[in-house]
């Protein structure tokens, strides 16, 4: 299966997988009429029936819904995207589920997709790379909720968001005066407080149990924040990080790479304990590049 969209006998393999009556589908986007995507209010999960109840619709590639979970009914009649894992290979159709005399069905399209985990590459201009634990390095991921270089705001947040995360920020800034901690003009505080309280999209993976690299969500020429699962932190306290950033420009000079370490000042964590946000200070870099940092924060 080295291709991304998958057909013909791949499908068929796949299609015998999906029909052992114990292959769990995950609806987590709902496409609306004006082409965007969200996620369903609750996560939706169906079953389909087993392959000797289903044989009178195959041939129109109809599957048969054995059960349903979830607010199912939000998606009835609408194209929708399932989600569901084939040894461990997450992978994607998207169909249609809708109802006939009491029983709910789904069409089975031609192709099926591998997901994917997205690119590394800041839309080809900017990438990181994390050095840790001797030898070992990880490229950082990127997050669309939290443009980099720019004053990360909270004006396109819920109410609601926007007060836990403003009693964050204070608390947070208080503890600061206690421990006596520069943290500047606070900025960054807005991005962690978003990334702790704010409910998380559902989303899912490429492959299976696999750790997710952090999350590039704040930097400016004094800070660095990463964002990462309880589950997958790699990052300890009071530590310093060798740190690798590369830009493409526009130009004579294509490209730029910063080197620069960073101390870890504090690990926050979510109220539910399975999200973290890692704010490091920059500690370790030439004057050049610390200009080059501030400027692109103030011009983005």
């Amino acid at each position: 299966m080295a291709d991304s969209v998958l057909t013909g006998i791949e499908r068929t393999l796949i299609l015998e997988y999906l029909l052992d009556g114990k292959t769990s589908l995950e609806v987590m986007l709902q496409s609306e009429e004006n082409n965007q995507t969200v996620n369903p209010s609750s996560r939706i999960k169906i079953l389909l029936q087993d392959k000797p109840k289903q044989e009178k619709f195959l041939k129109n590639n109809i599957l048969l819904v054995k059960s349903i979970s979830g607010e199912y009914k939000s998606v009835l009649n609408k194209e929708i995207q399932v989600n569901f894992y084939f040894n461990n290979l997450g992978l994607s159709f998207f169909t249609k589920l809708f109802e006939n005399n009491g029983y709910y069905f789904l069409t089975f399209p031609e192709k099926i997709i591998k997901i994917s985990d997205g690119t590394k590459i800041l839309e080809g201009k900017f990438s990181a790379t994390v050095f840790y634990s001797g030898n070992s390095y990880i490229e950082c991921d990127f997050d669309e909720n939290f443009p980099l270089f720019k004053k990360p705001e909270l004006s396109d947040l819920d109410a609601d968001i926007q007060k836990k995360i403003c009693a964050f920020i204070e608390a947070s800034i208080q503890q600061a005066k206690i421990n006596k901690k520069d943290i500047g003009n606070g900025l960054f505080l807005i991005s962690a407080g978003k990334y702790l309280l704010s409910k998380e999209a559902a989303s899912f993976d490429s492959i299976k149990g696999r750790a997710k690299a952090p999350a590039l969500i704040y930097i400016d020429q004094d800070r660095i924040l990463f964002a990462v699962k309880k589950s997958d932190m790699i990052f300890s306290s009071d530590r310093e990080y060798q740190i690798e950033l590369n830009f493409r420009l526009a130009g004579p000079v294509k490209r730029r790479s910063v080197s620069l370490s960073v101390l870890v000042e504090e690990i926050f964590e979510s109220p539910d304990r399975t999200k973290m946000v890692c704010h490091t200070s920059i500690k370790k870099i030439m004057e050049e590049d610390k200009r080059f940092l501030g400027d692109k924060f103030l011009k983005a």
